[in-house]
This record gives C-alpha cells, structure tokens and sequence, in this order.
C-alpha cells in the first residue's frame, strides 16, 4: 500500500508560482500587479484558471508582500479539482531566493511547472511536461524546459525581445540572449560546433513558463548568484561542464495561447487579446462569477451598467458593473472597470480605467491608465500616461509621457496638480552604464502603453510570408474589412450558440458588409474563415457539426466560380496556420464538393494556380489524392 501512494504522489502535477515580480515597473499604479486588474479580472485569477483548465494538480503561489490579500483572494475563489496553498516568505528579493526557500522547505516532490503570477493563456501542459519527461530518458541531465509561442513577425517590446540557439534534432538551447549586444548575438561556437545543425531564432514569444526537474531548486540553492530565470538559463548554458545540466525548449502549438503580462506594452495588446477571444474560454462573457454580454464590434457589457442614448461604444470595449457613460462620449480599444463615471463629451481611446473612478466632461484619454479612485477634472487632456491610485487632476494644460502620482515623495517630483505629482522610479535615478553591460539586463525606459516597433527584432521569415508565423492566426486587414470580420465572428458565435437560424445570420452579415462597404471577395473570404475559426477545436467531428450548421451560410455566399477560390483561399490560409486543420483539409473540401458547394473547375484552378507559387506547397500535396482522383474520375466519364 505504501509503494502505491508513494507513485500516486509522484504523479501529481505540481505548478509553482512566483507571486512576486521584483521589479517597479508597474508604479505608480501598484507594486503588487499580481492582483492588478486585466479586463476586470485580477490577473492572478488568470494564471490560476490557465492552471486548473490543464489539469494541474497543486498549485504552490509563492509571495513576500501582500500575503493576506493574496490568501484571501484564494480562499475566497473555487478552483475545481486544483487545490491551491499559499507559502510565505519576508527575506526573499528575487525569484532565486524564492526557489532556494522552497529547496529548503522541500515542498516539490517531482518534475514542477514553475511560472509568475502574470500568466495569461489556454495552453495544455501536459504535453510539454511529457516531453520533458521524455528528454529526461536521454539526457539524465535535463534540468528545464522552456516554453515559447511562435510570434514571426509581431512587433514586440524590448522585454519580449530573445534570442535563442536550438538545436534542430533535440530542441536543446545553445545559446540564450535577451537582447541584441551593439546589433550582435554572442554565441559560444564551441557549444554549436557540437550540435549537427542549430537554428538561431527571434521568432519565439517567451511565455514566461517553463517545465522543471527536482534539481532545480538545488540548482538555485548551490549557485547563489543565480537571481533571476534568465541567470538560471545562462548560467547553465555557458557552465554545463561544471553543472552536468542542460535546457531544453517546448514551441506551443499555434492553437494555443500564452503570455506574460511584464510591462505595460504587453499589458495593454494582451488585454486586446483577450477582448478578441484568443485566450477562450477565459473571456468576459464565460465568466461565471460575473455576468457580461458581448455585443457588435466586441464591446463586452455587464448587466447593470448605465449607457446614455448617444453615447458611442465604437469596438473592442469591456464596462464593468454599475460604470455609467454619458451623452456624446466616444469609447474604443478601452476597459472601464467597475463603479466608474464617465463625464458626456468625453473621448477615450486605447486606455484602462479601473474601478472607482471619475472622468469629468470633456476630457481625452489616449494610451492611458487611470488607478483605483483617481478623479479627471473637465476638460482635462491624457496621452500616453499612467495615472497612480487617488490622484485628483484638475483643469489644465494637455499632459503627455507621464507617471502620476498622489503625493510627493522626493525632490524631483514636479506637481501637476493638488494631489498630483509626476513619478520616476529609482532604477531609473541610479541605473549607470556599468549595469548595462549586464547579461540580461534591459535598460530601464519609460514607454508607456505605445509598444513602439524596434528594427533589429522585426524578422523576415524564409518565406517572406504573413501567414505562417504571426502569434495571431491571420494577417492584418484593413480597418473597415476587421471590424466587419468581428461583427461576423459576433454574429456566428451568438447564432451557434443560440442556435439561430442561419437566415438571421445572412441579414446581420449583410448589414454588416454595407455598413463597412466590404467588397463581396472579402464578404466571402471572411465569412468561410470565421466558419472554420469559430472555435479553436479542429477535429472533424467539430468541424463537421460546424459545417453542418453553417452550410446555409456556404450556400448563399460561395454562388460562382469567383466565390469559390474565395472559399478555398480561406480554408488555405486557416490551415497553414492551424495544423490540425490542415490535416483535414481534404476531407473539408471534398465534403463541400460533395455538398454542391465547390465545384470540380474551381478546384483545379485554386490547386493548379496558387496565389504566391513559393506558398501553400505542402498544403497541396495533402489535397493531391483528391484532385487525382477527380482527374481520374473525369478520365472514366470521357471514356
């Protein structure tokens, strides 16, 4: 019996998570951000629920400060069959010094998923902890698997910015580099002369988790000057000799979602994310604690919130309870949080306002974030600024590129009204060139919510292709043509749900489409990519019972030839992007050619004429059967 619980405990799936960021760069605004607002939610219940959706057992939530707000946060939530326990440290600094009290606590009893508390995302973790596992057979050194999403050519900030050496066959990382040193990447090349081939990437989102041995904690116990994550890798690359352990890397499939929330660039486009429903099912309207409707042009709404007649809700807007917005107010890309009042001729734009706040008439916002109980005065001007708890502005002139405080705390605090005063961090005071030429280190910059595109990280792929290597499943489009693609993923994803009939769904799409003055190829593309996008389940069986729901849809859109490539077209570049996809993409077609939607003469000049001759080549040779087949077909009929 002993034996038999001693390999039950072996098989529980441990996740640790690192409450604490050790860094300012979310002040003035909080110093804890783990329990921050993203899109109305803490961001730690984000994190938590990514867990328990991929079946993890225990989660161990590691913190220093604010200890009582975060058990109670915990204890106040359900988290299914994952139980959640919180340890407690007041000496800790960095993560190194939490993993070497949890070395000396002895809480991990196997292979551990370790990560912060600003982790946003729908991935499965099973399967990264398998491969681990499997490395493990192998290479009895293996101490870390790092995972990473594929992002091409996204454009990211400087914390998102790394460059990696992988070793083709085994995954193995070579080399690791957090950013560029005078435009150059430093490589040990004794370290790749052993390696068959290694890819040099910056293609690669770093999740901000990763998959551990039972000697990490050790690791970190043994080698004190490993402070940081990006120490741990390091150091273990360029002293495997002496360490006998080795990295390893995991690239998410693309169906999956994941990022951390480490500055407020990527604060703000994950929170567009997340209105845009990539990390589903953790999106407002499937919470259940608090009730949102999605409306046209993906404006999220809680049930008791206060709308004037004409006041405008553009697109990509949550409003959370009991927040009122007057008449003549403009809202876009924006979160307003709870128990807030937003003056009438207001314009707000690509900002955060959490709760309790007061916007008086008049006012602009642009890349802006509003702490818990500030107070706007009328007429008041904000571009790119981040606004601290409790600060009171009153009338005056525009204010751009800055942090705002309620009080001041130092001689270089300039007042910009009575309870408003500009902010700079320390880091930023004492940082001196010395500390740049650290490894890792990322010079402290102030950019506020605009994430600027940096030259040297934006990367051409082989291909010169959009379509295989964005984080996001498609391309970019043209303004007007994504507004109608969001209005038709609304009205598909209410009509599926409700089960509507389709002829509902052809009046709003058409309404849509003349409303934006689409053209109809883009009317047709974008509605069969919406179909296939709908949800992110691939499999044929869900495929099939989409497909079966939406033909009337196929029916009245694909009528010609002309709509048929346009059909076609779509399924290609959902495929190339979507590999369960494209394993099935034969069968989709024949099913829609079977179904009188496609007809033989549109699928020979989509396979034979492809839109870049240098694209869609292995999605081609997965439809060849069936275009043999056709051929051979039409020969039989001839003869």
């Amino acid at each position: 019996m002993q034996r038999k619980e001693t390999v039950r405990k072996e098989d529980v799936v441990q996740a640790v998570i690192i409450a604490d960021t050790y860094h300012n760069t979310f002040r003035p605004v909080t110093d804890f951000p783990t329990l921050m607002p993203l899109v109305n939610k803490p961001l730690l219940e984000y994190t938590l629920r990514c867990l328990s959706s991929a079946k993890v057992d225990e989660a161990i939530v590691f913190c220093t400060s604010d200890t009582e707000e975060v058990k109670s946060f915990i204890s106040n939530q359900e988290w299914g069959r994952m139980s959640v326990s919180v340890v407690t440290s007041d000496r800790c600094g960095s993560l190194g010094d939490a993993m070497r009290d949890l070395d000396a606590k002895a809480l991990i009893r196997g292979d551990f998923i370790l990560l912060s508390g600003n982790l946003v995302g729908n991935l499965e973790l099973l399967p990264a902890l398998e491969r681990h596992k499997k490395i493990q057979k192998s290479d009895k050194g293996a101490a870390m698997t790092l995972i990473y999403k594929k992002c091409g050519k996204k454009t990211r900030s400087s914390e998102d910015e790394l460059f990696l050496g992988i070793d083709n066959k085994t995954d193995r990382v070579i080399a690791f580099q957090r950013r560029l040193n005078g435009g150059m990447m430093e490589v040990n090349m004794e370290a790749i002369l052993g390696h068959g081939q290694v890819d040099i990437r910056n293609d690669l989102l770093d999740c901000k988790i990763c998959v551990c041995s039972v000697t990490v904690p050790p690791l970190f116990s043994d080698n004190f000057d490993f402070q940081t994550l990006d120490d741990f890798v390091h150091g273990l690359i360029i002293n495997e000799d002496i360490l006998a352990s080795t990295v390893y890397s995991y690239i998410l499939p693309n169906n999956q979602y994941a990022a951390g929330v480490t500055s407020w660039q990527n604060y703000h486009y994950i929170s567009m994310d997340i209105i845009h429903r990539w990390t589903y099912p953790f999106v407002p309207d499937r919470w259940e604690d608090e009730v949102y409707t999605i409306n046209r042009n993906s404006v999220y709404l809680q049930n008791d919130v206060a709308l004037a007649k004409d006041c405008r809700l553009r697109s990509d807007v949550v409003v959370g309870s009991k927040s009122s917005i007057q008449e003549m107010t403009s809202v876009a890309s924006s979160v307003i949080g709870k128990n807030c009042h937003i003056g009438p001729n207001c314009v707000i734009t690509n900002s955060h306002i959490f709760d309790n706040v007061n916007i008086a008439s008049g006012s602009s916002l642009d890349f802006c974030v509003i702490g818990n109980g500030s107070n706007i005065g009328d007429g008041v001007s904000l571009k790119n600024c981040i606004v601290g708890q409790g600060v009171t502005l009153e009338k005056g002139s525009p204010i751009e590129q800055q942090r705002i405080q309620r009080s001041k705390t130092s001689e270089f605090n300039e007042a910009v009204g009575v309870k408003a005063f500009t902010y700079k961090s320390d880091s930023e005071d004492d940082s001196s060139d010395e500390d740049s030429e650290d490894e890792g280190y990322v010079a402290p910059t102030w950019r506020g919510l605009v994430l600027e595109p940096s030259p040297a990280i934006v990367v051409a792929d082989d291909s010169d292709s959009d379509s295989g290597d964005s984080m996001r499943p498609e391309s970019p489009i043209q303004d007007d043509a994504n507004l109608f693609y969001s209005e038709v993923v609304d009205s598909m994803l209410r009509g599926y749900e409700d089960k509507l009939p389709c002829t509902n769904l052809i009046l709003e799409i058409n309404s849509s489409r003349y409303a934006y003055n689409v053209p109809l190829n883009e009317v047709n593309y974008n509605v069969v990519r919406a179909i296939l996008t709908l949800q992110h389940d691939f499999s044929w069986d869900s495929l099939t019972n989409r497909l079966k729901y939406f033909m009337p849809l196929f029916v009245n859109y694909v009528r010609n030839g002309s709509a048929m490539i346009d059909c076609l077209n779509a399924i290609e570049d959902v495929a190339e992007i979507n590999p369960p996809l494209k394993s099935v993409t034969m069968k989709l077609i024949h099913l829609l050619y079977d179904k009188d939607v496609l007809e033989e003469d549109a699928i020979m000049k989509w396979f034979s004429h492809p839109r870049n001759p240098s694209d869609g080549q292995s999605l081609r040779k997965i439809v060849k059967p069936f275009i043999d087949w056709l051929e051979n077909a039409e020969s039989s009929e001839e003869d």
